[in-house]
């Protein structure tokens, strides 16, 4: 039901090129423990990521830690 369905998180992401960037974001965001759906945009830089709905509220907070982990992973990759 939509009234049970958690909000979505949306973050920036920063030094995407290409179509195969936002592929390679997408997989890395969605191995973060929590995030159930990830939709990455290269024309806006952002992700939306969907938390389970079996994920607690301070779990999903916790998830930004992770998820910059992963952004400077990628950002110095390029």
């Amino acid at each position: 039901e939509a009234m049970n369905t958690p909000a979505p998180l949306n973050l920036p992401i920063t030094g995407m090129s290409c179509a195969s960037c936002v592929k390679r974001v997408e997989r890395l965001l969605a191995k973060v423990p929590g995030v159930s759906a990830v939709t990455v945009n290269l024309a806006t830089e952002q992700a939306e990521l969907q938390r389970a709905v079996t994920t607690a509220m301070d779990q999903w907070e916790s998830l930004s830690l992770r998820i910059e982990a992963i952004e400077a992973e990628f950002s110095g990759s390029n």
